[in-house]
């Protein structure tokens, strides 16, 4: 008999001999392992999964292994806007690019920007952008090109609150003059709100289906109106370029049959916020071919008011409704668990923002007695008008109906409708509804960013859906929040803020987004950011 630490020996050899023949492969092994990214799903009832990662080479062949030309991503909504939004198509999928982009702890760092710098008293901010950065048409981004877009944003989407004007000092550099101190503004120039398009994007009036020129890793090519988006790769774009030589994304509105697309091997992953919806988490982890990934994202789910007319212009009521809602209840129900109960009125994520005693409680007796001051013996219908996209890609019917059925006892009876996008915005901005729901993402971790659109009178969301809130103190708080350089002064203003918010209730946070996204087990590098927005440039699949 052979002494056992001969055989052990023998071992260790061999397995040295096989991790020579392929040190390649475990090199680019291990740097995959090491690249950040999501936390696989697990249950306590089944064996985990382990988590993505590069495969190892076979030694015998010791070659790279072959990639896949395209990658079909299912989404459950359409990103493509063409000339009814600015910016023509949504971020994630990187035709286009921002000049500043939020860091994991939601700080704006350099994208197409270089750098950037104030004066003494943060009334002007100058930037510089990186240089060689051009169009997919070919037209180069310059200062002139880039204020052209930030204007554009600030008078089309989100206005800069102290914005005086912008000038351009060179051909790579601009200067943003503010009528008060704004120490914030890098964080009001994340993502969206510093999309650089090429002029020729504008150059399209008429066109049936007009080509957004942007600076990113993949360039537009089509669009089939209601089924998929093509991109390809970008051959000459400013960074290191994507493995991938095409993405295509299809659009299916249905939750069921676009995890059945996954599975059949239809499309390669799903990936966006609220494209899986949580009910089908136990599939997708018992499917030993696909790979489950959750991520905390920068989403709240509203439910709002109209302040404008009976019965919820009446604050009382308005806290009435809220004091009903078991938002625990409705995470555990409805989204299984992944989502965080709304206990802030902006996301958690932004966490140095948030106020932990400006946080809407479950009351139902206190509930009970406030719609008692208000309507004594008297009964009340009202409208919970739904946007049947929006409750495809999120469980708003199941909640609408927890809602319908803790209002009863308040003498509330709701009446839920269920209408598509078109009917659902018409409903709204013409006061036929009295309440409703919707996400809301957070471009940075700065708080301006959701005042400017659900708080100030003028903000979008504010006067698009009829909501209608109005308060001047509110309003001063704010602009003195968003001016205010002292940081612990700027907190204290938006704790106030947030505190008369949730005070007054003409909106309250449901539940904060755990989005879930899964992949086929042939495809890696894929990640969903705060903002969800995917990693199409590392991401790549193995060929079949």
């Amino acid at each position: 008999m052979k002494h056992p630490r001969f055989q052990i020996l023998i071992l260790a050899l061999i397995g040295l001999l096989l991790l020579t023949g392929c040190s390649t492969s475990v090199e680019e092994s291990t740097q995959a392992v090491i690249a950040e990214g999501p936390v696989v799903e697990k249950t306590a009832e089944e064996p985990t999964k382990a988590p993505i990662d590069e495969p190892t080479v076979d030694p015998a062949v010791n070659s790279e292994p072959s990639y896949a030309e395209e990658i079909i991503i299912g989404i459950g909504r359409n990103l493509y806007y063409g000339q009814s939004q600015w910016h023509m198509i949504h971020g994630s999928l990187h035709v286009w690019e921002p000049l500043l982009y939020p860091d994991e702890n939601l700080n704006p760092q350099p994208y197409l920007a270089e750098s950037w710098e104030s004066n003494e008293d943060l009334t002007a901010w100058t930037f510089k952008l990186k240089k060689g950065i051009s169009f997919h048409d070919g037209s180069p981004l310059t200062a002139e090109v880039a204020v052209n877009n930030l204007m554009e944003i600030h008078e089309n989407y989100t206005p800069l609150p102290t914005l005086d004007r912008m000038e351009v000092v060179d051909e790579s550099t601009f200067t943003i003059y503010l009528t008060e101190s704004t120490p914030a503004l890098p964080d009001l120039l994340v993502y969206f709100q510093s999309a650089m398009l090429s002029p020729g994007t504008r150059d399209q009036e008429g066109t049936d289906q007009p080509v957004p020129y942007g600076t990113g890793p993949f360039q537009f090519v089509e669009y089939v109106d209601g089924e998929r988006i093509v991109l390809e790769r970008n051959e000459n774009y400013w960074g290191e370029p994507p493995k991938v030589e095409r993405i295509i994304y299809r659009y299916i509105p249905d939750a069921i049959t676009r995890l059945q697309a996954l599975q059949s091997g239809e499309i390669d992953a799903i990936a966006d916020v609220g494209s899986i919806i949580p009910s089908q988490s136990e599939i997708v982890e018992s499917d030993e071919n696909l790979n489950l990934f959750t991520v905390d994202v920068l989403t709240t789910h509203y439910l709002f008011f109209n302040n404008d007319k009976p019965p919820f212009d009446n604050q009382i009521l308005r806290q009435a409704v809220s004091l009903a809602i078991d938002r625990e209840l409705i995470v555990n129900e409805t989204v299984y668990g992944y989502g965080v109960p709304g206990t802030s009125l902006i996301t958690q994520l932004a966490e140095k923002w948030v106020n932990p005693a400006a946080s809407p409680a479950y009351d139902l007796a206190e509930a009970k007695a406030l719609a008692q001051s208000v309507l004594g013996d008297e009964r009340i219908q009202v409208t919970f008008v739904l946007h049947s996209g929006l409750a495809n890609r999120w469980p708003y019917g199941e909640i609408a109906q927890i809602i319908q059925f803790a209002l009863v006892d308040l003498g509330i009876d709701i009446e839920i409708q269920t209408v598509e996008g078109g009917t659902w915005n018409e409903m709204l901005a013409n006061d036929e509804y009295d309440i409703s729901m919707r996400p809301y993402t957070m471009s940075s971790g700065d708080p301006d960013d959701f005042m400017t659109y659900w708080a100030r009178p003028e903000g979008i969301f504010n006067s698009k859906y009829s909501i209608s809130y109005d308060d001047d103190q509110i309003e001063v708080l704010i602009n003195q929040a968003v001016s205010e350089v002292d940081l612990a002064t700027r907190k204290a203003y938006y704790d106030d803020i947030q505190a008369i918010l949730i005070e007054q209730t003409p909106f309250t946070p449901i539940y904060h987004e755990v989005t879930l996204y899964a992949a086929k087990d042939t495809v890696f590098n894929l990640t969903l950011d705060a903002v969800f927005r995917p990693s199409l440039n590392t991401v790549y699949k193995l060929a079949e």
